[in-house]
This record gives C-alpha cells, sequence and structure tokens, in this order.
C-alpha cells in the first residue's frame, strides 16, 4: 500500500538511490498516464534526462536529472519517471505543470501538479498526481529515481487516495464467444482483488473473471475498482478457428494486421511532428502469432529507398520494390525508429503470419498499407 506524501516530502525525503546504481540514459520504459475521467496514455517512452525544465509553476528553469536533483556534484546522468511524463505529455499535446521544491544544501525536484484538465487539489479530498515504478510508489521525487529499459512507469491522478494499483493479465488471444479467464490483482502486494469490473464481468475472491468477446479483432480491456488506479490495458486479439477432420481444431484463418499509426493519407509536417512511433494490432486466436513483419519505403523525386531493420538506415532500392524485416511475434506492439522520419512519400506494409503459416494478404489501404507524407 502506498502512502500519502505531502508536496515539500516528496521533494526533499533523504531516502536517496546512491548515485553509483544510476543507468546511463536514454531509456526506453513502458508508461502509463491515468487521469480523472480515463487513460490518457500508456505505450513506450524513450526519455533521458533533461538538463533545462521550464514549467509555469516552477520559477525555472530547473534541472530534471538523477545526479542534478540528487547532488549537483555527481556525473550520474539519467531518464526518470519525471522525464518520461514529460515527453509523454508533449507527444500527446496536453497540459504539464509542476511547481519546484529545493532542498538544502542542494539539489531539489518537482511535484507534478496538472497533467491533461487534472489539477492538484488543495481542498479536501486534496486529489494530486502521484508515481509508482513496477507498481512500487516513489518515496522520493520522479526525477531523483534512474529508470532501467522495460521498466513499467505508473502517474496517476488521485493516486494517494486510491491505494490498490490494479493489475490485469490473461491471454492474448482468443476465440470469439468463447468464455476466458482474466486475473486481477494488487500490483504492489500480488494480492487477488475481487469486486473489481473488467471486460463486463466482475472478479470474484481469487481475483477470476469470465469474459466473452462476441466481434472478432483487437480489444483492450481494463479492470477497475473501488479505492483503485485502474489497470493496465490487456490487449486481446480475438478471432476464429475452423474444425477439422475428427473434431480436431485446424487453424485456416490467417491473421489480420492493422496500422494504427502512422495514419494512412496523413500530411504530416517536420518542422511540428514527423512520425517515429509505429504501432500495429493483429487479430488471431488459431495457432497464434509467428511472425510479424514490416516494409517502410520512401520516395523523394525520382529516388527510392527502403529501410533496412537490421541497419536502422535506409538503403536505395528500386522505385516499386522494398523488402520486409522481423519485427516481433506479438499481437500488438510498437516499433521505434531511431529518428524522425525525413521529408518524403512512404508506403508502410504490415505483414503478419501465424504458428499454421496462414499469411494475412499484405496491400490493404488503410488496414496494413499506410500510405502518408511527410513535408
Amino acid at each position: 500500500m502506498h502512502h500519502r506524501l505531502a508536496g515539500l516530502a516528496l521533494a526533499v525525503l533523504a531516502l536517496l538511490v546512491p548515485a553509483s546504481v544510476a543507468a546511463a540514459a536514454p531509456v526506453t520504459v513502458n508508461l502509463r498516464i491515468e487521469g480523472s475521467a480515463g487513460t490518457l496514455f500508456e505505450g513506450p517512452v524513450t526519455t533521458d534526462a533533461k538538463a533545462v525544465v521550464n514549467t509555469a509553476s516552477g520559477g525555472g528553469p530547473h534541472p530534471c536529472d538523477v545526479g542534478e536533483n540528487l547532488n549537483p556534484n555527481t556525473a550520474t546522468s539519467a531518464g526518470n519517471p519525471t522525464t518520461a511524463l514529460i515527453d509523454a505529455a508533449a507527444r500527446i499535446g496536453v497540459p504539464f505543470d509542476a511547481q519546484w521544491f529545493p532542498s538544502t544544501p542542494a539539489g531539489g525536484d518537482f511535484f507534478v501538479s496538472q497533467v491533461g484538465s487534472d489539477v492538484n487539489q488543495s481542498v479536501a479530498p486534496f486529489a494530486s498526481w502521484g508515481v509508482a515504478v513496477n507498481f512500487h510508489a516513489l518515496q522520493v521525487g520522479g526525477c531523483q529515481v534512474p529508470l532501467s529499459t522495460g521498466a513499467d512507469v505508473l502517474w496517476a491522478y488521485d493516486f494517494f487516495n486510491n491505494p490498490r494499483l490494479l493489475q490485469l493479465s490473461g491471454p492474448a488471444a482468443v476465440r470469439v464467444g468463447t468464455p476466458f479467464t482474466v486475473n486481477v490483482s494488487d500490483g504492489e502486494t500480488g494480492n487477488p482483488v475481487a469486486g473489481a469490473s473488467v471486460g463486463g464481468a466482475t472478479t470474484d475472491a481469487n481475483g477470476h473473471a469470465t469474459v466473452t468477446i462476441a466481434q472478432a479483432g483487437v480489444q483492450r480491456l481494463k479492470a477497475s475498482a473501488p479505492s483503485s488506479i485502474r489497470s493496465n490495458a490487456l490487449v486481446v486479439a480475438a478471432g476464429v478457428a475452423a474444425q477439422g477432420v475428427a473434431g480436431a481444431t485446424v487453424d485456416h484463418t490467417a491473421p489480420r494486421a492493422r496500422l494504427l499509426s502512422p495514419r494512412s493519407g496523413h500530411v504530416y509536417r517536420f518542422a511540428k511532428f514527423s512520425p517515429r512511433l509505429i504501432h500495429i494490432a493483429v487479430a488471431e486466436s488459431g495457432s497464434g502469432v509467428r511472425t510479424v513483419k514490416l516494409r517502410l519505403t520512401r520516395r523523394v523525386g525520382d529516388r527510392c529507398f527502403s529501410y533496412s531493420g537490421k541497419r536502422e538506415r535506409f538503403l536505395g532500392a528500386k522505385c516499386g520494390t522494398g523488402f520486409f524485416f522481423t519485427v516481433s511475434d506479438r499481437a500488438d506492439f510498437t516499433y521505434l525508429l531511431p529518428a524522425r522520419l525525413p521529408r518524403g512519400h512512404y508506403v508502410l506494409d504490415v505483414s503478419a503470419i501465424d504458428r499454421s503459416f496462414n499469411r494475412d494478404s499484405v496491400g490493404d489501404r488503410g488496414r496494413n498499407r499506410s500510405v502518408f507524407d511527410v513535408r
């Protein structure tokens, strides 16, 4: 169970992380931002230490860097929970504000006061933003905690009035119309949570609920319960498998991949925003996803290129051609390009293959093909 922390205490507690354990930045972490009305963001964020952060309430600029916020005399530098939040808020275009609290004799930290429309309340019930890493509430400010790649970072509004951080687990692929079991637990203690709502069902004393998905496609389930922060999303691909000889299940249904971003038909302005994150969801409930591949081609005038996943850069290619590279074996995932896409005309294809070697046909524009421009 996490504890209520006063704003000043959050920034200046003496339980400091030794500089020797801090990792080098940048790092890619799984970030979730839970607002009062719903989830504002859930996905990977690559973040780094920030030497300068300006906020409306900060009276800055001030640093958000493990070394600077712990002890300005150390060379330690690392991305941290607050820099991840700042980067995500900028990406999705929502307001962010934080107050600055100096410490003695040096250092200090930010106390997050606003994300989106949710602003800290100084009167009862004193709703405010709080943070946890790997489902454990922090006892120091976010700029003081170095993150490791793959860490789960949660920022949530009304954090201190909701002692349980729900964690949802279950299958990644199911059959349409076939009941399946999901599990809801307290992410910090591992204890089952009874009475939680998920997918139209309610968990029992063991934290189990039976859910049925009626339509094929990719569903994102979330669990909620009183006095709790809503759960992570459970991404479930629902599909149909055929029945073979003697009742044996034979999967003859190809998976269906969908490109969620970048948006097909969109024109991105390089000066304002150019795509870097590719988001893919695959509906597959038969034999399971075996391989997901991407092909990204770029055309500038009469010159054409195809992106190499191994070399992480564009290589010259014959116009109208290109090569696929493997990116995942999961039903829902993101692929982060090493840099923003430069100006050009792009065609992005995704190919999904299941474990029975059924292959999704490529070239369905708006579903598994995205055609867009960066100007």
